[in-house]
């Protein structure tokens, strides 16, 4: 399409008043958290023995019994047996609460000068994946969203299914860096509506088929990085050529300014025909262990910990969203065509995190919603509606 015709395809838009109520929106979600937030934590916690930075396998020692007759607390060090050792501990012999004149052993030696000691993992560890952690499938998901179709000509119902499988692979062979991950997708997209006949008709159906490879570095403890590019096809597959091909991407750095606060700037590459692409800035702020704040343009999701079912982090959220996708298609009469649709998405959820499965569920309102054509045909403006969306990764 020319520019002249693009033009005024997308001059008669009311982008600002759209735009106006979804920032009001977020804005309602995220005082309404920031309130509940300030209250103390009130999720139910499964308590586990603690362990020592040095040694995960060993549970913390018992209190300290107390004999009546001498009226002084004794130690109890139970022994153990390393699992990756043929020769069991042995307690340390010097007791840092013996009596004054006491035959105990001196306390062990500092460490020579210049030397230094091994340090606790202090959360920054710059994401330290062994060989042990990394597991080649790191899960496979399926998701489903129904948005309801709205009555009259305009009215524009979507079904998606959505099966994704993320491997992972040590960065260059080195098992201390973040792996990169390559996810493979492929998605169907059935479509109800809208009521238009040729040549502005849109064929029931079209797919995603791509491969996405992203890294998720961290550079320093403050400076990290979230980088993915990923190419597919993205057609009705009645034909394929380069307007059916799509390279997407996003390129975003964190930096963490305190353990509960962490910024996020960059961009996502979106290859529609309208938005190329979006800027991304805000920041993540976590008030505490069972609060999470996504305070991010153009994705922000407010979460909290509501309940720790069975093994499960149960969380309740609010989220918003920019919806959509684009298809190279095929009309009726054979005339091949590009389409974008677009929308804006307001979600109230929840989600289960738990050791291997993670599911949510999803309720949302879809608004500002439209049709586009790369021809020149007028744009469809599709009813606000209703969205269901579920989904897991295993």
């Amino acid at each position: 399409m020319r520019g002249p015709e693009r033009n005024s395809v997308f001059a008669a838009k009311p982008r600002h008043r759209c735009a106006l109520q979804y920032g009001l929106l977020c804005v309602l979600g995220t005082s309404v958290l920031v309130a509940v937030s300030d209250q103390p934590a009130f999720a139910q916690r499964v308590q586990f023995p603690t362990t020592s930075p040095s040694n995960p396998f060993a549970t913390s020692a018992p209190p300290s019994t107390f004999t009546p007759n001498t009226g002084v607390p004794s130690l109890t060090t139970p022994a153990y047996t390393n699992p990756y050792s043929s020769a069991p501990q042995v307690a340390p012999t010097w007791d840092p609460y013996a009596l004054p004149g006491s035959s105990a052993a001196p306390p062990p030696a500092l460490p020579a000068y210049g030397t230094q000691p091994a340090q606790p993992n202090l959360g920054f560890p710059y994401q330290d994946w062994t060989a042990p952690q990394t597991k080649l499938v790191q899960g496979v998901g399926m998701r489903y969203t129904w948005i309801r179709r709205g009555g009259g000509a305009d009215g524009f119902g979507v079904q998606d299914v959505d099966l994704t499988a993320s491997l992972a692979f040590p960065f260059f062979f080195n098992p201390n860096m973040a792996p990169l991950l390559f996810t493979p997708g492929f998605s169907f997209h059935f479509f109800q509506g809208p009521g238009r006949a040729v040549p502005a008709d849109i064929p029931p159906t079209v797919y995603d088929a791509y491969g996405q490879l992203s890294w998720k570095p961290q550079f320093t403890e403050r400076l990290g990085a979230d980088l993915a590019l990923s190419l597919g096809v993205y057609s009705d597959f009645s034909y394929t050529d380069h307007t059916s091909l799509r390279l997407l991407g996003r390129g975003v750095g964190t930096w963490q300014f305190s353990p509960n606060l962490q910024g996020v700037l960059g961009v996502v590459y979106l290859d529609r025909l309208d938005i190329k692409i979006l800027p991304v800035a805000g920041v993540i702020w976590k008030p505490h262990d069972d609060a999470r704040f996504e305070l991010l343009f153009p994705q922000p999701k407010l979460a909290q910990r509501i309940v720790n079912w069975n093994n499960y982090d149960i969380w309740g959220y609010v989220a918003g969203e920019y919806g959509g996708g684009q298809w190279a298609i095929s009309h009726a009469n054979g005339a091949r065509d590009v389409i974008n649709y677009n929308d804006f998405r307001i979600l109230l959820g929840f989600e289960a995190n738990g050791q291997r499965l993670k599911a949510h569920f999803d309720v949302g309102y879809v608004f500002h919603r439209e049709i586009l054509y790369i021809s020149g045909q007028p744009p469809v403006d599709a009813d606000d509606s209703v969205m269901l969306r579920a989904g897991f990764t295993y």
